[in-house]
């Protein structure tokens, strides 16, 4: 969990929030593992861990998409804004949003995946199906 410590420090968490991160998501792979949570399951969803722990998972996920990668690293490429999207196939339904309104407008789709044979090799996954 060094890498999400590492995009912890890097989005503006401090040491001890970034624990209660790594604790929110230590959580939810222990759930997991016992069936208690679905694979893909909502980060503001009822029962989620990552629920206490959004305003700092927010700041996260902006790093992730605009700054850098799991690891802590900045990319020689950061982004601007993305394209979020209804069809990808259909330029209507595209709208352009920039760092500010990114995550609000992204939240209530994020969904968590866990992957691994222990704690110690967890990978999680934040996606934001269409």
């Amino acid at each position: 969990m060094d890498g999400l410590r590492a995009v912890c420090r890097k989005a503006g968490v401090g040491a001890e929030q970034a624990e209660e991160v790594v604790d929110a998501f230590r959580e939810y792979w222990r759930r997991r593992q016992a069936g208690e949570l679905p694979d893909g399951m909502p980060v503001d969803g009822e029962g989620s861990p990552l629920r206490r722990v959004e305003d700092r998972l927010r700041r996260v996920v902006s790093y992730l998409l605009f700054t850098g990668d799991e690891e802590g690293n900045d990319s020689p490429f950061a982004a601007d804004g993305l394209i979020d999207y209804t069809d990808p196939t259909d330029t209507e339904t595209w709208a352009t949003l920039g760092k500010d309104e990114a995550v609000d407008a992204l939240w209530g789709r994020l969904t968590v995946s866990a992957d691994g044979d222990s704690w110690e090799t967890a990978r999680f996954s934040l996606r934001a199906p269409v």
